[in-house]
């Protein structure tokens, strides 16, 4: 059941971002396996973002710091006929890091579409992020929150398909730290990967426009 305060924290955040901001959306499955003694389960969860762009001036390096809100239901098998009912609500902070190894130093600080060269190397990219995710659980009817750290690496591949709007792809594998449960009062490690196939949509300024004002 999503807690009503947080899509109201993530919603309050978005009304304050500036409207001129080179600002993106993004949504993404997330394939998860996760591991808790003898339970396992392979699943599906889903997450939406929202983020600046910002760049460095003399190097084609990207940083994308947003806000995301994911979630998913599953249940956790065992190989005997126990099972957990699990679902999850994850507010989460992130900074994701593109680098463009094939336009790193001839960077024109335009969009995409207005690059210059072949689609692979004013395009393709590699991904490292780092991520505080916070836990809003239910296992079979109990509550239990906390804090976790994803940490991950892939590559993308932009496609500018105006001035003004570019789409990017992108895969990443995931691992995520310091996950765990109570079970009475012990808690118990929770190992967790996960693959992340995502599409994200960067919109970006008119300057021609910022320049006449």
């Amino acid at each position: 059941m999503l807690n009503i305060k947080y899509l109201i924290l993530f919603f309050g955040v978005l009304s304050t971002l500036n409207s001129n901001a080179q600002l993106g959306l993004g949504m993404q499955l997330e394939l998860q396996s996760l591991t808790l003694n003898n339970l396992s389960s392979n699943d599906i969860g889903n997450r939406f973002s929202v983020q600046y762009m910002l760049r460095l001036k003399n190097a084609r390096v990207e940083f994308l710091p947003g806000v995301s809100i994911g979630w998913g239901n599953t249940i956790l098998l065992a190989e005997t006929d126990r099972s957990i009912q699990y679902g999850e609500f994850s507010p989460q902070i992130q900074v994701p890091v593109l680098i463009y190894p094939f336009d790193f130093k001839n960077d024109c600080n335009c969009p995409t579409f207005k690059k210059s060269g072949n689609p692979v190397s004013k395009g393709l990219h590699l991904i490292g992020s780092v991520a505080f995710r916070y836990l809003v659980r239910d296992f079979n009817g109990v509550g239990f929150k906390h804090q976790v750290f994803p940490i991950g690496a892939g590559f993308g591949m932009d496609f500018g398909m105006s001035p003004y709007f570019t789409l990017s792809p992108f895969m990443m594998f995931q691992y995520v730290f310091s996950d765990k449960i109570l079970d009475g009062n012990a808690e118990v490690q929770i190992n967790r990967k996960e693959f992340v196939f995502g599409l994200r949509g960067q919109f970006h300024k008119d300057e021609k426009r910022k320049r006449r004002r």
